[in-house]
């Protein structure tokens, strides 16, 4: 029963799949880009990449579940059928899983010394969200506030996928290309969060705060598409240290243009649904990864 249990949570709520790809395109983003800026005329691959997504994915899980115990009372009113608040999944089974998880991550780090600092940043810092920071009154009423407190876990995420890289190769991290490189693929994150809990009008459910019902669906959008122009100035900025060329540029601003316009197309027509922004934002971000990752692997091919 326990094992069925725990499957349907992960099916249902932790979606491994997705969660996998979107880790694998997070680590050769960030792995690829620090090389790049680095001044590497070769992209490594250090055997320790394994291991650190399948780390990344278990801190991913564990997070998910914290977040379970840390919103229980808003899933249950507002979306009743997911595992926990149905019922299907019991608060014990979670507390099982978190403790495997966090088991499975100290053992492996008793052995990965090198990566003890960047994992307790991580596994600290996801434990005090599950917390509320000791503020939840505070926090629980403003998802502003929220979002500030909590937005740092993907910085740290990727300066723990970093980290990983150093402690294979031996290469310093407090340069230039760590923090460009951190605070780049951190931005995807902030779009993707305002975007996801940015709804139509027409969407919105009395007693449940997103962005949208704070700012207004327009406002929230446009703070999105604020964190994606930073993002692709930022490239256009260090264009000749990232190797991009005109044409490779041309076509993640093409990218960036089309993601902008389907958010414009939300706010001038909101009656097509949250689903649209979702879904774009969704589309943008991997496409965007994707193709950074392909042209590196293009660019260094023979070296």
């Amino acid at each position: 029963m326990l094992l069925k249990n725990l499957w349907i949570y992960i099916h249902e709520t932790f979606k491994p799949l997705s969660v996998i790809l979107t880790t694998v395109l997070l680590y050769f983003g960030n792995l690829f880009m620090f090389q790049i800026l680095s001044g590497q005329k070769n992209l490594v691959v250090p055997s320790t990449a394994l291991l650190t997504i399948s780390c990344i994915v278990l801190l991913l899980l564990y997070w998910r579940i914290y977040d379970e115990f840390k919103d229980y009372d808003v899933d249950l009113k507002f979306f009743p059928d997911r595992p926990l608040p149905s019922g299907r999944v019991t608060f014990h089974d979670l507390e099982i899983l978190m403790w495997a998880v966090s088991i499975i991550l100290f053992g492996i780090h008793l052995f990965w010394r090198d990566m003890w600092i960047p994992f307790l940043a991580v596994y600290v810092f996801t434990w005090l969200i599950g917390k509320w920071f000791f503020i939840k009154k505070y926090l629980k009423s403003n998802r502003l506030l929220t979002f500030v407190t909590h937005c740092p876990i993907v910085t740290l995420i990727n300066y723990y996928i970093l980290s990983s890289y150093s402690s294979a190769s031996g290469q310093g991290l407090n340069t230039g290309s760590f923090y460009f490189t951190i605070v780049w693929f951190s931005l995807f994150s902030f779009v993707w969060e305002f975007a996801r809990k940015t709804r139509a009008p027409a969407e919105e459910e009395e007693g449940y705060q997103t962005y949208s019902t704070m700012l207004g669906y327009k406002v929230s959008t446009i703070v999105a598409i604020v964190f994606s122009t930073v993002s692709i100035g930022m490239l256009v900025a260090w264009q000749q240290a990232l190797q991009i060329d005109r044409p490779m540029l041309i076509v993640f601003m093409l990218i960036y243009l089309v993601f902008g316009l389907i958010t414009f197309i939300f706010i001038t027509k909101p009656e097509k649904g949250s689903k649209l922004l979702h879904t774009a934002t969704t589309v943008y971000i991997t496409l965007t990864q994707v193709v950074l990752i392909g042209y590196y692997v293009y660019l260094c091919r023979g070296e």
